[in-house]
């Protein structure tokens, strides 16, 4: 019998104890991605490079939510509540460590994620505790999401941050749509629309979720009857939908070149990848093997009904669709119900977009799994309420808790393996080369992790490992292009490989060549900006810098290039709108407030420039002596990281001083910047800025302190 049938006087845990116990176990199971990095696919653009999530601010958050059609934050989509997510982590972060370090560390990121699986696999116990009111079905249910090898991308990959969110607020929605039928309470209606709204705002493919309310309302809620009370109820979410979904589209399309969107390809194609991809996610929700972190999308010309995936994907497909029509022929609204919410949550995941450059990903399975697990825990309340199986269950129940204990710890072990992929970037694309060993994707993710690691060898100053990493990564990309000549993305990376190699020429025509490609990527005009800056030729370099900016305006690398650019080429004035908004992405970054204090200078802006010019100096005055340089004397100057950086700070502050007129002042900081890099001097001597200088007293006595410090003067 139920195990809720049995005497009270049975110690079973209380249903809130076991919810909480899947929680736990869910995020026990994930304990080895608190160890993990960020890697570079998505990660840089969400995390690591995003100023919103770096330098967080009350402002940042304001412009989160209100960039809609064009969000600066990352490429692609309106999901505001996702980034704000992760800029709370990084506060967080920033908290612990007393401050906001250069490097983000990326355990309280890996935590949150874990945490919010953790309540997600909590909920479905208590959906399916709510549903079925069996505990021992409820817990399997809970800990069958919980420990699912599918679920292993959108958990250990920082950037599904997106999904988590989205999920969390789907079945908060869902559990409040419950008791908003049984108790009629307009409370329960309101939040019931919010956590749609909030659903929607981390992620907007759940644009179907007030279908599956009416889904739910035929079974379990049996509210089919009163079905005008029902559809009219559903009108707020209707039009939260319609907006939010409006939205998403628009800041989709105008972030990717839609001539990249599956919407262009034969309509044969289209159904033969959506027939596919449903099959793909039953079997691997059935058996979660042979995953991997990205299924590389096979040439269209492969897409053909004679190929044995495809005719698979449609024998399967048509086997979902007899059960369908089996359950609603023979009444059983259990299974044609969530047969049909699982198909409109995968739904607008089953034809993917040509830019992804997957077929299909474990992570569009994560929210649609539920509806199936939720079936399989009502299949098993039926089965056990049969009067065989009642009268028997007292013996059978060992037996059946042996079952689901080794289908937990198969797939607990299958998930801790799977999580092994998402250590690094480089496990990451390893694991897709030894999948697919001819997709340049796949040689190209590999040489960027490649070269991610030469700048980690460079920031060590290891130059063996250095150079070893750029031989790797060179070699990948070369590959890339081996296996796909058309692979845009692998000439610019390759170009830029040429160019730290001091290579200009060869390396600015290698990029040209990507970006002359039919499909090239818009990526490639970054990369063709810093080669031009590289050479020298500022001028060449703003346009593709403006390209950039059109399509991310807060990358913020991009607008401090294309600032420094304008100003190297006399256009001061224009530079200034770009220093100001990089100063509000970034307020940490001196180097571009510097330049922007000698872009005020230009057009007149004295004071305003001094003012800037004093906040870096001192700023970098305690940079310097955190980096031990109280200990240092004088007459060894210092020329590292912070002393170099310091020095110049304090001569630009001495020009712009001497302009103003401040004569002692600029003399003092004049003589700061010699005493730590003395080659000033001779520098101070030509700048016109110093001309007034050089018939004070003060400056003969500034000559005569460093004279021993010039060449030829000892």
């Amino acid at each position: 019998m139920p195990d809720d049938a049995r005497p009270a006087a049975a110690a079973s845990p209380s249903p809130l104890a076991l919810g909480a116990l899947v929680g736990l176990a869910a995020m026990a199971v994930y304990l080895p991605s608190l160890r993990h990095e960020l890697i570079t696919l998505d990660d840089s653009q969400y995390v690591t490079r995003n100023p919103y999530v770096l330098y967080p601010t009350w402002e940042k958050l304001g412009w989160v939510f209100s960039e809609t059609y064009l969000p600066s934050t990352v490429l692609g989509y309106y999901q505001p509540l996702a980034m704000a997510s992760l800029m709370l982590d990084r506060v967080i972060e920033g908290a612990i460590a007393g401050g906001y370090a250069r490097e983000v560390d990326p355990f309280v990121y890996h935590f949150t994620n874990i945490l919010l699986h953790g309540l997600n696999s909590a909920l479905v116990f208590v959906l399916i505790w709510l549903l079925t009111r069996h505990r021992l079905i409820a817990v399997f249910g809970g800990l069958l999401f919980a420990v699912h090898p599918l679920n292993v991308e959108v958990v250990s990959w920082v950037s599904q941050r997106k999904a988590l969110l989205a999920t969390f607020f789907a079945l908060l929605m869902v559990l409040a749509h419950g008791c908003a039928a049984r108790t009629g309470h307009t409370r329960w209606h309101i939040a019931t629309a919010t956590a749609f709204l909030a659903s929607m705002l981390s992620k907007p493919t759940g644009l179907f979720l007030p279908i599956v309310l009416l889904l739910l309302d035929i079974w379990p809620l049996r509210r089919a009857s009163h079905y005008k009370k029902v559809l009219v109820e559903k009108i707020p979410l209707l039009l939260i939908a319609a907006v939010t979904g409006w939205i998403a589209y628009q800041s989709q399309t105008a972030a990717v070149d839609m001539s990249q969107q599956q919407g262009h390809r034969p309509l044969s194609v289209t159904l033969l990848l959506a027939c596919h991809n449903l099959s793909f996610y039953l079997a691997k929700i059935v058996l979660p093997i042979r995953l991997c972190p990205q299924y590389v999308m096979p040439d269209e010309s492969a897409v053909v009904l004679s190929s044995p995936p495809f005719m698979a994907g449609v024998i399967g497909s048509l086997a979902v669709l007899a059960a369908g029509i089996w359950a609603i022929r023979t009444r059983r609204a259990p299974v044609w119900t969530l047969l049909a919410a699982f198909l409109l949550l995968i739904g607008s995941t089953l034809t993917p977009v040509r830019f992804m450059g997957a077929i299909a990903a474990d992570r569009f399975a994560y929210t649609p799994m539920i509806a199936l697990i939720i079936l399989l825990a009502e299949g098993l309340r039926t089965w056990m309420q049969r009067p065989v199986v009642s009268a028997t269950a007292d013996r059978s129940a060992p037996s059946m808790t042996i079952v689901g204990v080794a289908i937990m710890a198969l797939f607990s072990v299958q998930t801790i393996r799977q999580q092994a992929v998402w250590r690094d970037s480089l496990s990451y694309y390893t694991a897709v080369l030894e999948r697919f060993p001819e997709a340049p994707v796949a040689h190209y993710g590999l040489g960027n992790a490649w070269l991610h690691e030469y700048h980690t060898a460079l920031a060590a100053d290891d130059a063996a490992k250095a150079e070893a990493c750029l031989e790797k990564a060179v070699a990948c990309y070369r590959r890339a292009l081996e296996v796909g000549p058309e692979f845009s993305n692998a000439y610019y990376r390759l170009g830029h490989v040429l160019i730290l190699r001091g290579y200009l020429r060869e390396g600015i025509e290698t990029i040209e060549r990507g970006l002359s490609l039919p499909a090239s990527d818009p990526e490639g005009f970054v990369f063709l900006g810093l080669a031009y800056m590289h050479a020298g030729d500022y001028e060449k370099a703003i346009e593709p810098y403006r390209i950039c900016l059109q399509r991310q305006p807060s990358w913020t690398e991009v607008r401090k290039n294309l600032a420094n650019a304008l100003l190297r080429t006399g256009r001061a004035a224009e530079s200034l709108e770009h220093y100001q908004r990089l100063y509000e992405l970034n307020p940490t970054d001196l180097d571009g407030i510097q330049n922007w204090s000698v872009a005020l200078l230009t057009v007149g802006k004295v004071d305003e420039a001094v003012e800037k010019l004093r906040e870096v100096v001192r700023i970098r005055e305690l940079l310097y002596l955190a980096d031990g340089a109280e200990t240092r004397s004088a007459s060894a100057p210092d020329s590292n990281d912070v002393a170099g950086p310091l020095a110049d700070a304090q001569y630009t502050l001495a020009g712009a001083l001497a302009f103003k007129g401040s004569v002692d002042e600029a003399l003092s900081h004049l003589d700061a910047a010699i005493t730590l890099k003395p080659d000033l001097l001779e520098q101070a001597e030509r700048h016109p800025a110093f001309a007034d200088l050089t018939d004070t007293p003060g400056w003969q006595m500034l000559l005569q302190k460093h004279a021993a410090g010039r060449p030829g003067e000892q």
